[in-house]
């Protein structure tokens, strides 16, 4: 439901109780969503190998090629290589196979197609250069964080206190 005037903020999904709210500016709290369960299994292995700026784009209205797009980043190529091992582990222990794996040799930006969700693993200087999050801005945005909404970031940039731990 788009409302004429507001600015659309992104959805902030609370790994815990996989709750999302979208809220407009203004006040306004208009909708729940489901993420798929796959893609959460993707996000919480991505967070445990300390992914950044783990975001969903739901194209299920935009694109005719998939619904879901998980896209997240590692600070070194070591860290793409383990969130990559960690989200293609998780999946196919729960007998969730790739259609198509990108970059794994490059480990600059690497592609996981599974067909109704693609997610995309980049260093921060390559996801700055390609602008998934615009090219798609008509998406849905999801921003996966393991924390309440609520609590403050400590000095490790994680949520909880200042050793990263959850209060």
């Amino acid at each position: 439901m788009k409302m004429r005037g507001a600015q659309r903020l992104p959805l902030t999904l609370d790994a815990r109780t996989h709750d999302a709210r979208l809220i407009y500016i203004g006040g306004f709290t208009i909708q729940k969503n489901l993420i798929p369960k796959n893609i959460l299994l993707a996000a919480e292995s991505a967070y445990k190998k300390k992914a950044d700026n783990i975001v969903i784009l739901n194209l299920t209205n935009i694109a005719a090629f998939t619904n879901y797009f998980l896209i997240c980043e590692g600070n070194s190529e070591p860290q793409i290589k383990a969130i990559l091992e960690a989200i293609d582990e998780t999946l196919k222990t729960n007998k969730i196979f790739p259609h198509h794996v990108e970059g794994k040799n490059e480990l600059q930006w690497v592609l996981m197609d599974y067909n109704d969700f693609i997610i995309h693993i980049f260093l921060p200087k390559v996801r700055i250069y390609y602008e998934l999050e615009k090219l798609w801005g008509d998406a849905e945005k999801i921003v996966y964080q393991n924390k309440k909404p609520s609590s403050l970031k400590g000095k490790s940039g994680r949520a909880g206190s200042e050793d990263g731990k959850m209060k």
